[in-house]
Parts: structure tokens; sequence; C-alpha cells
């Protein structure tokens, strides 16, 4: 290590989400990816840093340029793609 890293250490972490955690269908997949999670978390937790940068995906905004605020969900339909069949989403519609 070089003196400025013994000074400033520093650590990267990517981590992305997935939708497809909670699907029955790839349940191991799930608590696989859940697992990574934990452990990326106790890694940030040993390293403690004083500095946390993060850059995010801002899908709110982006949502409201495809659709207006008031929308109102009534039935839904997954996209049939990642080997996940077509599948209706549960929406309580009464």
């Amino acid at each position: 290590m070089s003196p400025m890293k013994d000074k400033h250490p520093r650590a990267f972490v990517c981590v992305s989400h997935s939708p497809l955690m909670t699907i029955p269908a790839l349940a191991d997949f799930g608590s696989e990816f859940r697992k990574n999670l934990t452990e990326t978390k106790s890694f940030i937790e040993e390293f403690s840093p004083d500095l946390v940068v993060m850059f995010a995906p801002d899908h709110l905004n982006l949502f409201e340029h495809i659709r207006p605020p008031f929308t109102t969900v009534i039935s839904a339909t997954s996209l049939p793609e990642f080997s996940v069949p077509e599948f209706r989403f549960n929406i309580d519609v009464d």
C-alpha cells in the first residue's frame, strides 16, 4: 500500500437491485441475492466509512415523464423476460 492509501483508505461497492428476487420461480436466486446484500452490509459496517457517495437511478422522476401522477392501476401483467413466464399481478381493485 502506498502512504496515500494508508492515510485515506477507500472502498468501492457496486450493488444493483433485482426485481427477480421476489419471483417464486427464482427463489434460489432471491435467497442468494439477499445473502450477498447481507455480506455487503457487513463489509460496509466494518469499513466504517466517513463519507459515502451514492449513485442511483431516479425511477420516480422518469416515471412521471411517461405517466401522469394521477394514474390509477386497475390491472397489470408482467413482461415475459429473464426466463420468467408472463404472470398477472394481484392488484386489489376493491
